[in-house]
This record gives structure tokens, sequence and C-alpha cells, in this order.
């Protein structure tokens, strides 16, 4: 399967750490041809990850799009969990690891 990817369109995918040979082809199967995604919102809208307006009375809130493609979300939720599990920034530092002394308690019978 990777060989048939990096003769394809999702070779550029191959490179990044957080998309492997399934997920590429996940994409590129959803993508299809030149002029089905014109850009990122069509995409978005495409995998049912774009925010749709939620109204409760004078409140305005967003959720997400249900709709989509459930192969393609799965596929970009899967490369958004690696990249946060192996990105430096996200990852769990050791000071973040132990536990933090709780502060003194105060004698009120002074």
């Amino acid at each position: 399967m990777t060989a048939l990817i990096q003769t394809s369109q999702a070779a550029l995918m191959l490179d990044k750490t957080d998309i492997g040979p399934v997920t590429a082809a996940i994409c590129l199967t959803a993508w299809s041809h030149h002029g089905r995604v014109r850009s990122e919102a069509a995409f978005a809208t495409l995998a049912g990850v774009n925010p749709i307006p939620a109204f409760s009375g004078n409140t305005v809130r967003h959720r997400l799009n249900r709709d989509g493609d459930r192969r393609l979300n799965r596929a970009l939720r899967i490369a958004v969990l690696t990249r946060m599990t192996h990105t430096r920034k996200s990852a769990p530092t050791s000071s973040d690891a132990e536990p933090k002394a709780a502060p003194p308690k105060r004698s009120d019978a002074a």
C-alpha cells in the first residue's frame, strides 16, 4: 500500500510523522479529484469537522457538524491524537507528574 501511495498525489502526506499509509489512503479517496475540495473549509465540511451555529435563545454557540465522511473524520482524529502524543509541547513533563505539596494549614487557635 505504501508503494501505491508514494506514486500518488498523497505522497507528501507520508513525510509527516502522524500520517501513515492508511490515513493517507483514506484522505486521498475522500479527496477524489481536483474539483471536489476547493478550500480548507470545503475539506472541513467534507470531513464533518466544520463548526455550525447552534442557537439557544440569545446565546450563540457553535457545534461540530455531524454530517460528512465518517472514515475521513476518524482518520483525521487518529492523526491529531498521534500528533498530540508525539509533539514535545503537548507531552507531559516530569514536573507535571510530580504531586505538588499542599500549603501548610493555618490554625485559628491563637
